[in-house]
């Protein structure tokens, strides 16, 4: 049987972890650990639950929160989410857990969070419903959600603005290649081969390409 690592004194949101549980064994080949805990609601019975849910921010009251969060905004009734609500919810999941597959590239970066967003309440003040297809997006990719970093954004600025995006200043107007391209009228390819070529940032975006003149034979 393998080891498995004790959580015991450990909180995660309102549970608390009081005493390692039996393992649950649904296969021969997987054996899942448990640990009891109880709900800081006040909920005097203790509840088993598996170690994976409480890690990965899967479980995290004994029910007691979604109800509350479901009756105080109405952005999460009957287990149905508004966009919004999923908005914030990833962005808590991403600022806080070091289990998320992607923790290398937030928590393990420093991607923190507003304090009074850790309430769905005070985030949804802040930043509204948002559009139809819009994501949140922060404006320094080295920031965390703050107030003053986070706005709603269309996926193709999302696209241009990530932290693989070569970001330059040409005449004063700091943009990533392709929206410079765009603002200049020249083809991203063709910047990206003058810079291959060695030239320099202003003149790759800047020089007009020359134009082919086909010739006729008479």
């Amino acid at each position: 049987m393998p080891m498995r690592k004790s959580i015991v004194g450990q909180t995660f949101t309102r549970w608390f972890v009081v005493s390692d549980g039996p393992n649950y064994q649904s296969s021969p080949r997987n054996i899942k650990a448990r640990s009891w805990c109880r709900c800081s609601c006040g909920r005097p019975d203790l509840v088993l639950v598996h170690n994976t849910s409480l890690l990965r921010g899967l479980s995290t009251s004994c029910g007691c929160l979604k109800v509350e969060r479901s009756t105080k905004h109405g952005h999460c009734r009957n287990g149905r989410k508004s966009y919004v609500y999923q908005c914030w919810e990833g962005m808590r999941q991403r600022s806080t857990n070091p289990n998320l597959k992607q923790a290398k590239d937030y928590v393990e970066r420093g991607i923190g969070c507003f304090d009074e967003w850790t309430q769905f309440e005070p985030f949804f003040a802040f930043m509204g419903p948002g559009k139809k297809g819009w994501t949140i997006h922060r404006v320094d990719n080295d920031g965390g959600y703050f107030p003053d970093n986070l706005v709603w954004a269309t996926p193709k600025f999302q696209m241009r603005h990530t932290r693989r995006s070569r970001i330059f200043t040409v005449k004063g107007f700091r943009a990533c290649m392709t929206e410079l391209a765009e603002r200049f009228k020249i083809s991203p390819n063709a910047v990206y081969s003058r810079l291959k070529r060695g030239w320099s940032i202003e003149r790759a975006f800047t020089e007009p390409a020359k134009q082919r003149i086909s010739g006729q034979l008479g």
